[in-house]
C-alpha cells in the first residue's frame, strides 16, 4: 500500500489517492494493480495520509484526516484486488465526539484479522489534546455497516495543551493491545500510552484511559517521543520514535526506544541511536516500523543531510542480537536514488516478514521521478507527481551484514581489534570517520589496527559489495586506552638508552623526564618505549603522552 494524499482526483485538489502493489513469485509490481479513492472525494481531503493493511492482504484501512474519516476496503482474497475497488465502510466519530478539523485519520492501524481498527485524531478535544478511537467490524462484515461510528474513545489521563495524542497508533495482531503516541510540541513533554481490551471487549459506554504510560529513561522537553511507534503482532515488543531527541549536544538528532513485555507490562530495554556522534536535524525516529514477528525494526530519518543537501533522508534497519542482552544492532542503511534536497526519504517506513522478496519499504514524499531508482520506486508515485504531489516509494531487501561482537573492547593505539559477524568479506572499518588498516578478513571476521592518535568511538563497518552499501555500528564504543607504565629502570646517565615497560604504549608521542626535559630520541611499541635519557634531565618521574592520555612512572634517578 502506498498513499498519495496530495494528488488531484476528479478536479479536487489535495484529495488523495492510494495504490495497491503486489508481489508475484518474488517480484513486486512497479505499477499499481488497484487504485483507491473515497466515494465522497473533496478538496484537501488528504486521503492516503495514513495506510494500514492486514498480513493476508484482504483488509485495507486508509486515513483521510482532511475529511476526519478513515475508509475500509475488503477483498475476498489477496488476488481479488484490481481496478478501482469500492469502499466497504467509512469510519467517523459519532455526534458525541465529532469535531470538525480534529484530524481523525491522521494515523490508522488494523488488527491481523481485519476486525478491529484504531484511528488517531491528534487535534481532537480542547487545545489539541487529541484522542484515538477504536472501531469494530459489525456482523462479521464491514460492508454490513457502510457508515460506522466508534466502539471506544481512548484518551490519556495526563493530556494537556498541544499533547497531540493520537499522532501515531498501533494495535496488536489480535486487537487486544493498543499503543498511542502523544509527542506534544517541541517545547512540551511527550509520552506513549498502552490500552488493553477488557474481557467484555472495547467498552463503548465511556472513554477509556491508559493502563500504562511509557516515558524514555533520558526523556527531554521537545523530544517528540511518540511521534512514531509500532507494536509487534503479539504485542510484546514496541518501538517508539523520538525525532527531537538531542544527542551529544546536537538537537533533533533523534532516537528510537525498544520496549519489551516480560509479564509486567512494556519496559524499556534498549535505546537505538542510529547516529551515535549526533547530527543536527537528522530526526532519527521520524518514522518507525517493526516486523510482525519482531525480527527487525526500521527507523526513518527524514531530515538527514547528504553533501550539504538538507532533508535528503536515510533509513536504518536494526536486528536483535538474541543473546539475552536486549541489544539491537544496525544491519542495513537505505538511501534514495540521489542526494537531491528535500526528498524526506524516511518520512514513512514499513516492514513485512518476507525478507526473501524484499521487506523494507521507505516513503519519500518530497522525491520527484528520478532515473535509476530502485525497483520499488512505483509508477503510482510518478503518477502522483504528475498531479502535483510528487513522491516515491522504495523497496529494499535485507543484507546479510551483521556485527555481533568485537574484542578487545579496550585497546591501545597500534593494537589489534577483531570484529565478528556476517557479510564481512570485503568490508571496511572506520573509527570516528577514519578508515582503519585491515589486518585480516573473512566472511565472519575482520581484524583491524587501531591507528596512532586514535580516540575512543564506535566502530563503523561498511560493505560496499552488499545491497544498499550496508553498514553496522558496534553496539558499544571501542575504548582507546591511555598508556600504562609498569616499570622503568631505577637509574641511568644522560645519553643512556632505557626501556619503559607497560602496555598501550605504541601511540606515545612525547616522553618527559624530571625538570620538564623532553626526550628527542625514542622508539615506541605496544609494550616498550626505548628512549635516550636527554641531557639536562633531573631525577624524578618519567611521563609519557599519547592522544588517548598519559602515564607517569615512579621516580627515576639520573646519575652524574
Amino acid at each position: 500500500m502506498v498513499g498519495s494524499p496530495g494528488s488531484t482526483v476528479n478536479g479536487h485538489t489535495v484529495a488523495g489517492t492510494a495504490y495497491i502493489f503486489k508481489n508475484t513469485a518474488g517480484t513486486w509490481s512497479t505499477t499499481p494493480i488497484a487504485t483507491l479513492t473515497p466515494a465522497d472525494t473533496i478538496d484537501n481531503g488528504n486521503f492516503g495520509s495514513s495506510v494500514a493493511i492486514t498480513p493476508d492482504g484482504k483488509t485495507i484501512v486508509i486515513g483521510a484526516y482532511g475529511q476526519s474519516s478513515a475508509y475500509v476496503y475488503t477483498a475476498p482474497t489477496e488476488n481479488a484486488w484490481s481496478g478501482t475497488p469500492t469502499q466497504a465502510a467509512e469510519l467517523q466519530e459519532s455526534p458525541t465526539y465529532s469535531q470538525p478539523g480534529d484530524y481523525l485519520g491522521w494515523s490508522v492501524a488494523v488488527s491481523s484479522d481485519g476486525t478491529t481498527v484504531l484511528i488517531g485524531a491528534k487535534q481532537h478535544g480542547t487545545d489539541n489534546t487529541g484522542s484515538a478511537f477504536v472501531f469494530s467490524e459489525q456482523n462479521s462484515d464491514w460492508n454490513s455497516t457502510p457508515s460506522l461510528t466508534e466502539t471506544t474513545e481512548l484518551t490519556a489521563s495526563a493530556s494537556s495543551l498541544n499533547s497531540y495524542f493520537g499522532s501515531a497508533v498501533s494495535i496488536s495482531g489480535d486487537g487486544t493491545t493498543a499503543l498511542v503516541g502523544s509527542p506534544g510540541l517541541n517545547t512540551t513533554a511527550s509520552n506513549a500510552y498502552v490500552y488493553n481490551k477488557s474481557a467484555s471487549g472495547w467498552n463503548s459506554s465511556q472513554s477509556m484511559t491508559e493502563s500504562q504510560t511509557l516515558t524514555p529513561s533520558d526523556s527531554g522537553t521537545g523530544d517528540n517521543f511518540g511521534q512514531s511507534l509500532a507494536l509487534s503482532s503479539d504485542g510484546n515488543t514496541a518501538v517508539i520514535g523520538a525525532p527531537g531527541h538531542t544527542v551529544n549536544g546536537h538537537g533533533f538528532t533523534g532516537a528510537a526506544y525498544v520496549y519489551k513485555d516480560s509479564g509486567s507490562g512494556l519496559m524499556q530495554t534498549f535505546e537505538t541511536i542510529a547516529t551515535p556522534a549526533g547530527a543536527d536535524f537528522d530526526e532519527d525516529g521520524s518514522s518507525v516500523a517493526l516486523a510482525p514477528d519482531g525480527s527487525s525494526m526500521l527507523i526513518g530519518s527524514q531530515g538527514h543531510s547528504v553533501n550539504g543537501n538538507l532533508q535528503v533522508g536515510i533509513a536504518y534497519r536494526f536486528i536483535p542480537t538474541n543473546d539475552g542482552s536486549n541489544r539491537w544492532l544496525l544491519s542495513d542503511t537505505y538511501s534514495p536514488a540521489s542526494d537531491t534536497a528535500a526528498q524526506k526519504f524516511g518520512f514513512s517506513v514499513a516492514l513485512v516478514n518476507n525478507a526473501a522478496t524484499g521487506n523494507a519499504f521507505v516513503g519519500a514524499p518530497g522525491s520527484i521521478s528520478q532515473a535509476g531508482a530502485s525497483a520499488a520506486k512505483t509508477k503510482a508515485q510518478n503518477q502522483a507527481g504528475a498531479n502535483g504531489s510528487g513522491g516515491s516509494a522504495y523497496l529494499f531487501k535485507a543484507s546479510t551484514l551483521t556485527v555481533t561482537s568485537f574484542s578487545p573492547t579496550t585497546q591501545g593505539e597500534g593494537g589489534k581489534v577483531t570484529i565478528k559477524g556476517t557479510g564481512l568479506q570485503g568490508a571496511k572499518v572506520a573509527l570516528n570517520g577514519v578508515d582503519l588498516q585491515i589486518l585480516s578478513n573473512s566472511k565472519t571476521s575482520i581484524s583491524v589496527n587501531v591507528p596512532l592518535d586514535a580516540v575512543s568511538g564506535y566502530l563503523l563497518v561498511t560493505n560496499p559489495n552488499l545491497p544498499g552499501n550496508s553498514q553496522a555500528y558496534t553496539s558499544s564504543p571501542l575504548t582507546v586506552a591511555a598508556p600504562v607504565i609498569n616499570s622503568v629502570p631505577k637509574s641511568a646517565k644522560a645519553g643512556d638508552t632505557i626501556a619503559i615497560k607497560g602496555k598501550y604504549l605504541a601511540g606515545v608521542n612525547q616522553v618527559t623526564f624530571g625538570g620538564g626535559v623532553q626526550a628527542t630520541s625514542f622508539l615506541a611499541s605496544s609494550t616498550t618505549v626505548l628512549v635516550v635519557v636527554p641531557s639536562g634531565a633531573t631525577t624524578g618521574p618519567i611521563t609519557v603522552n599519547a592522544a588517548s592520555g598519559q602515564a607517569t612512572s615512579k621516580p627515576f634517578t639520573v646519575l652524574p
